[in-house]
């Protein structure tokens, strides 16, 4: 599997020496005959990481791919921040996700703040706030 690793690693253009940068690397997820498991690597040093997914996008075209690993609440805050990161674009906005938070022409949002503000665009208001404009 360090063969697999280091192959494709080699493909992004860093010279990486597997013995001294490697810490683990396995399969994840249960065997399955038609398909391909990804692998999971923990790396020793933070700055070889970053190096390795600044490097990722050489690998564009193929059928490798690099991401980093999330935990499962990170992943369902990504995952409901996408739609709201689709929608900036398309109004023109430079947006990107950054770990859990949306980006937007340098302005952090989280998922509270943007279904806050679109719950008083559309006109619903909790019952204090309705009493206190009557």
């Amino acid at each position: 599997m360090q063969d697999k690793v280091n192959a494709v690693i080699q493909k992004t253009g860093i010279n990486f020496n597997i013995t001294e940068e490697l810490d683990e690397a396995r399969r994840i997820g249960k065997y399955n005959e038609r398909k391909t498991r990804p692998i999971m690597i923990k790396l020793m040093k933070e700055s070889t990481k970053m190096n390795i997914l600044k490097n990722a996008k050489t690998l564009k075209g193929t059928d490798i791919w690099i991401d980093e690993d999330y935990p499962k609440e990170v992943q369902e805050e990504r995952r409901r921040l996408i739609p709201y990161m689709k929608e900036a674009r398309n109004k023109g906005y430079k947006a990107l996700i950054r770990y859990d938070k949306l980006i937007i022409n340098n302005e952090t949002y989280r998922t509270k703040d943007l279904e806050k503000d679109e719950k008083h665009e559309n006109g619903e208001t909790s019952d204090k706030s309705r009493q206190k404009k009557l």
